[in-house]
């Protein structure tokens, strides 16, 4: 084999052949490198495994051995190791990675040895092939991993099987490769007629197509997907099936497949069918009635709108409803601050409204609602908003109107008959009763003084028909007051309450404040008539002996009182004690006023008229 040729500076001192032998003899390759990484030494077992003659490895660099990327690093742990140089057995530390002649690399296990000579410190590194024993432990780490997969597969199937849901599992070509104990009950059919597209045999005709699009276009974009589809149950009913589907990826990123659970959904599409159902019939049902409902929510400031509320707003459905602040645009002045008014008293206490409003759509038209709100409250009690309806009454109050005019003729052919009657009464038959009470008289004066019994029945004649005229006056005066149109209201209504109080024998006060010198006629003539309406009634059937009156301005206004302290009714009954107030409440509506009654049993009535004085007002309100 010859003999070791040490280089210049070699600790080795000694020619003997039979440590050539020893050397070459050992079963590893081996190498004695020098401090600054010179290779000093080199067995026969080295030049077999590197390629190279004895004689082109000794003088080089120990990294020249090495694939030219790992040879800073090995540098590196060479300087390292000289730092501190000890024994390190083959197999542990750093492994290495060699180089051959031919350009080739290997796995390499290394087993190091600092020595110690006259020339310095030296390593001697032998060094085996570690090839075999690196395919040999990633056989067993691939035996380990198969192992695993083997039992985390076993794991996955005896869960999903216990799973509540319907489970599948697909390849990278879109067939299907698993499906759990659940799904295969549910179908009634066995793993192999399910697998690869044996499951869309199931699929119900109509939804066949819609499912494998889905299917495709998410699995090409490897995207989740979920979908409904009718899937055949084993007893043949078609179930609705909601398909929720992943793609899968190996530890390196590599799509796998696809991996989906499925429920059935049948129940929850009837519930759901059932629920669209109801809220169609409560869109008919609002449409026919013409009822809108809404909700709001003060917290944040928003509102929902019923389909039928846009419709009677006029305004697009398509756009979100208007907030609370924008709601002033949506009314009249009027309206607006009677309806802020009530929301705000209702956020306040809790206090439902009910109310009459006039609704301003966008393209200046006017609707009438009847809108009605009541407070929601969270589960403390506190107060978070409200919800209610609004009505379009506007064809009511269009009839109202129209009804209101028709009662409005009505009244004034009937003020017109009554003033014929009354004149034709206080010009024609009272003066014929008159003429009548004076020729009495003088057939009493043309009787003979021994006429006596004929003369006291003259006289009592007479007495009669001057009775018969002063009720006829009187009746006159009550179709027509010449008073009223002459007087005054508040003079007027004085020398009634005078009057009427002698003529029932009750007693009334009568109390006039800031009354305005010039009331519209038609208003005056208005409250004239409710005096006379409530005295009558109160005359009747209160039973009280002492009447109150009171009749004030206010601004902007009129206001008549009218107060018992008789034995009271119930106002839900007044049509029935026919009270005549129906035709108050008529009158006072035409002047677009307001009348309330206040009264319960045993405990008298009060009769409240308030009448407004501006035109532009009361027409708006005798509109309504």
């Amino acid at each position: 084999m010859g003999t070791i040729l040490p280089s210049q500076g070699s600790p080795l001192k000694w020619t003997d052949a039979s440590l050539q032998l020893l050397l070459d003899a050992l079963p590893d390759a081996l190498l004695m490198v020098s401090q600054p990484g010179t290779i000093v030494v080199v067995n026969t077992q080295a030049e077999k495994m590197f390629g190279y003659s004895r004689e082109e490895l000794i003088g080089r660099s120990v990294e020249w051995l090495v694939p030219p990327s790992f040879r800073d690093r090995h540098a590196l742990v060479r300087e390292q190791y000289f730092g501190d140089p000890c024994v390190r057995p083959m197999g542990i530390g750093l492994e290495l990675v060699a180089r051959r002649n031919d350009g080739t690399e290997f796995p390499a296990d290394i087993n190091l040895s600092p020595v110690t000579t006259e020339a310095g410190t030296f390593v001697i590194s032998a060094i085996r092939d570690a090839t075999a024993l690196h395919r040999s432990r990633e056989l067993k780490e691939l035996e380990t991993v198969q192992r695993e997969t083997h039992e985390s597969e076993v794991r996955f199937q005896l869960a999903a099987d216990f799973a509540p849901v319907m489970i599948w599992v697909s390849g990278t070509n879109k067939l299907c490769t698993y499906f759990n104990k659940p799904w295969l009950d549910f179908t009634g059919r066995s793993l192999d007629q399910e697998r690869g597209n044996g499951w869309t045999e199931r699929v119900h005709p109509d939804d066949f197509q819609r499912c494998s699009d889905t299917y495709t276009l998410a699995f090409d974009r490897r995207e989740e997907f979920k979908m409904e589809y009718r899937l055949k149950r084993h007893d043949g009913e078609y179930r609705w099936i909601l398909d929720r589907g992943i793609p899968r990826f190996n530890a390196d990123h590599s799509f796998a497949g696809y991996i989906g659970s499925c429920v059935d959904v049948t129940e929850v599409k009837w519930i759901e069918e059932a629920l669209r159902q109801k809220e169609m019939d409560l869109l008919e049902a609002q449409r026919l009635a013409g009822v809108g409902s809404w909700r709001w929510f003060a917290t944040n400031d928003t509102l929902t709108w019923s389909q039928e509320l846009y419709r009677i707003a006029g305004r697009d459905p398509a756009l979100p409803a208007p907030t609370y602040k924008e709601h002033s645009s949506l009314f009249t002045a009027e309206s607006w601050d009677r309806l802020s008014h009530a929301i705000e008293e209702g956020l306040h206490a809790g206090t439902p409204y009910e109310l009459d409003l006039e609704m301003v759509r966008p393209d200046g038209t006017r609707r009438w609602v009847t809108s009605r709100g009541e407070a929601e409250r969270d589960d403390t009690g506190s107060i978070v908003g409200f919800r209610g309806t609004a009505q379009d009454i506007t064809d009511r109050k269009k009839s109202e109107k129209e009804l209101s005019s028709v009662s409005g003729r009505l009244l004034e052919a009937q003020e017109q008959e009554r003033r014929r009657i009354a004149r034709d009464l206080h010009d024609d038959i009272s003066q014929r009763l008159a003429l009548l009470v004076n020729n009495i008289g003088g057939l009493e004066n043309d009787l003979p003084d021994s006429a006596g019994e004929a003369r006291s029945r003259v006289l009592e004649i007479r007495k009669c028909a001057s009775e018969i005229c002063g009720d006829i006056q009187a009746i006159s005066h009550r179709l027509h007051s010449s008073k009223l149109q002459y007087l005054g209201i508040a003079a007027a209504a004085k020398i009634f309450c005078k009057e009427f109080s002698e003529h029932q024998k009750l007693e009334i006060d009568f109390n006039s404040v800031d009354v305005p010198p010039a009331v519209p006629d038609n208003i005056s003539l208005c409250l004239f008539r409710i005096l006379q309406e409530g005295l009558h009634n109160a005359a009747k059937h209160s039973g009280a002996s002492h009447l109150e009156v009171d009749l004030r301005g206010a601004p902007g206004e009129v206001q008549l009182t009218i107060s018992d302290r008789g034995v009271g009714f119930d106002p839900e009954k007044l049509i029935q004690r026919g009270l005549g107030l129906i035709s108050i409440r008529e009158r006072v509506g035409l002047v677009g006023g307001t009348f309330s009654i206040l009264s319960k049993p045993q405990s008298g009535t009060k009769i409240k008229v308030r009448v407004p004085l501006s035109e532009e007002k009361q027409a708006s309100q005798a509109a309504g």
